[in-house]
């Protein structure tokens, strides 16, 4: 009997958020302290970091922002009571309420709960009411539509950590107050300024490697961030799954790029990174604003490190979920023996599946003494090869089975392609090839 392994994705703009088993502030200053926490691994070590063949990186890793809530102050922040999308849904906005009296206590954060329809006809105010909001949760995209069309807001870019604003809009009102409060506030959402990293056991590799992989990884960050697609492929390895999928990163401009927790060995390594920036517009002022999360996987087959992974654009508390499955592999620095590449089973390739099935994946097992399988899936538009950056979960070994069977869950599913890692425990991959799935109604 094959054992079967649940897995879930949720597919949301034009990126992949998984779901793992498994967090501005007295301005950017305090972020940059706790991010500061995350970098001691290098520091504790008393060899010097050879830096010459790190490559240059052009991008500043610090950000001036104002203190906005190291002051006493306000902001009026509007959000609906019930989910528009599952009406009988109440939020539970004590939670971020909560979060933010424990951050600032001295700050009035003045969070209107509304129903329906005061909350619409708070929202089309006029700025020139007194109570006229700064920032607002919109999960309607009717509603929000026609004041973004108006280039009345500034949205959030990058995820939200709290899981129940996931499927909604924060945005900042251009008009507002408060406005440079409410950008604070964005990077809130993103990022607590009491976030230490999480402790990890992976921690063979040296403070030169820590320096090579965090210089690659901001380098990475910044390609996507302008568009450099020749720059990025040539720090990517040549197992990497390419994507052409930019999505809104191509427009972005970055105001500081901080790596936040580095680990791994001589041959595998994992970069937690939060960059800081904005999308502009011809209207005055950003289009979107906030601090985005992205983990840049890489791998050192013995002539350098290269780019095997990049996962842009989720959540803080998902990517540490994910970090902590891999840091749970145990890695250790044995000798590089090769690793047989799984053979995948089903579906076939170029299987046409109806969408309202989540497919199961089933590949074989080749190893029992495996530290751990990769399933990877990357996503197309109907119709087109630009392909989105790679999802990817982490699967144990199980034993006496020949093979594993896992289901993905997706909505809305797009043209997909998959394939499945096979990890030792020294940190050697292979990678089998990849397999396609079209979904009809």
């Amino acid at each position: 009997m094959k054992k079967r392994i649940s897995a879930y994705s949720t597919f949301q703009r034009s990126s992949i958020l998984t779901k793992p088993q498994a967090g501005c502030w007295l301005g950017f200053v305090a972020l940059l302290a706790s991010l500061g926490l995350a970098q001691g691994q290098s520091d504790l070590r008393k060899e010097p970091i050879d830096l010459r063949n790190v490559p240059k990186v052009d991008a500043p890793d610090k950000v001036s922002m104002g203190e906005e809530f190291s002051r006493q102050g306000s902001l009026t922040v509007l959000v609906p009571r019930t989910d528009r999308h599952r009406r009988d849904f109440d939020y539970p906005w004590e939670i971020l309420l909560n979060a933010f009296k424990s951050d600032f206590p001295d700050f009035n954060l003045d969070l209107q709960i509304l129903d329906e329809n005061d909350f619409g006809e708070r929202l089309y105010s006029s700025p020139q009411d007194p109570h006229f909001p700064d920032v607002a949760f919109v999960d309607n995209d009717d509603e929000r539509r026609p004041l973004f069309d108006d280039k009345a807001l500034v949205m959030m870019w990058g995820q939200p950590r709290f899981d129940f604003t996931s499927a909604g809009s924060w945005v900042i009102f251009r008009q507002a107050k408060h406005f440079e409060a409410g950008k604070d506030f964005l990077l809130w959402l993103a990022h607590s300024p009491g976030w230490k990293p999480l402790p990890v056991s992976t921690a063979s590799i040296s403070p030169v490697d820590i320096a090579k992989v965090q210089a690659i990884s901001k380098k990475a960050v910044l390609d996507i961030a302008y568009g450099s697609r020749h720059s990025l492929w040539s720090i990517m390895d040549p197992a990497a799954g390419h994507f052409d999928d930019f999505g809104g990163y191509g427009t972005h401009t970055l105001q500081g790029v901080q790596p936040l927790l580095t680990f791994g060995n001589s041959r595998l390594a994992f970069v937690l990174l939060a960059e800081v920036g904005q999308r502009e517009t011809d209207a005055p002022g950003p289009r979107s604003f906030g601090m985005a999360h992205s983990v840049v996987i890489l791998r050192n087959p013995g002539d350098g490190w290269k780019v095997l992974s990049f996962l842009p654009d989720d959540s803080l508390p998902h990517l540490e979920g994910l970090l902590g499955a891999f840091d749970h592999l145990g890695l250790e620095e044995g000798p590089p023996e090769a690793v047989q590449k799984v053979t995948l089973l089903a579906p076939a390739d170029h299987a046409q599946l109806l969408n309202h099935l989540p497919p199961y994946l089933e590949w074989t097992q080749v190893d029992p003494n495996l530290a751990a399988y990769v399933l990877e899936a990357q996503f197309t538009p109907g119709g087109t090869e630009y392909w989105s950056p790679s999802w990817i979960k982490v699967i144990s070994p199980v034993p006496n089975e020949s093979s594993l069977r896992t289901r993905m869950l997706i909505s809305n599913p797009p043209p997909l392609r998959w394939r499945v890692w096979a990890i030792s425990k020294s940190g050697i991959i292979s990678a089998s090839d990849w397999r396609k799935i079209d979904f009809t109604d």
